[in-house]
């Protein structure tokens, strides 16, 4: 599997992904995060999102890590 960037094709996927996990991310809080952020992770061959992680950046020194599930 290769890192790659999600889109807002994929908030269907983050959503299930997040929710194997017991979080509870809607349509508009990943859409919101997909708008003000860059957002990586890996897809199986069933094109599933199966990892993900957000880099959300504050002005052009100082960033946040979230999203990660592995």
């Amino acid at each position: 599997m290769k890192l790659q960037m999600l889109t807002h094709q994929d908030i269907d996927g983050i959503i299930r992904l997040s929710q194997s996990v017991g979080w509870d991310y809607d349509q508009a809080e990943v859409t919101t995060i997909l708008n003000s952020s860059k957002v990586f992770g890996h897809k199986n061959e069933a094109n599933e999102v199966v990892s993900s992680a957000a880099i959300i950046p504050y002005g052009e020194k100082t960033a946040s890590i979230g999203m990660v599930i592995v």
